[in-house]
């Protein structure tokens, strides 16, 4: 059987360890989530307005943005860990009619 771990205990224990300086700083303050990331879309012509509609509804994303260059889109998004910004974030984006390519970058620090 697997023990239960109280929050508290965990939370003091990570508090305590170095992991704890790897916390980011987001509007000033302290982000005690997990994972940040930043993904670059490419849009399928003529529909870069209803894609970034789309995007901005998925809960985990924070900011989306119209941008020039290589891509047409930029996503800020904070899931609860790595294996999230795949199943969570890339799987859906991916899902959304438009969408084409996206390159994945996880904030270390």
């Amino acid at each position: 059987m697997t023990p239960i771990i109280d929050v508290t205990l965990r939370r003091a224990k990570f508090n305590s360890s170095p992991l704890s300086d790897m916390m980011g700083h987001y509007a000033g303050e302290v982000v005690e989530t997990c994972v940040r990331a930043y993904i670059l879309v490419n849009i399928r012509a003529g529909m870069v307005l209803p894609v970034i509609e789309q995007l901005s509804r998925i809960e985990e994303v924070r900011e989306v943005y119209s941008i020039t260059g290589n891509y047409d889109a930029l996503i800020h998004a904070q899931v609860n860990d790595v294996k999230d910004v795949h199943q969570r974030m890339i799987d859906r984006i991916h899902r959304i009619d438009g969408v084409t390519d996206t390159a994945t970058y996880i904030v270390l620090q």
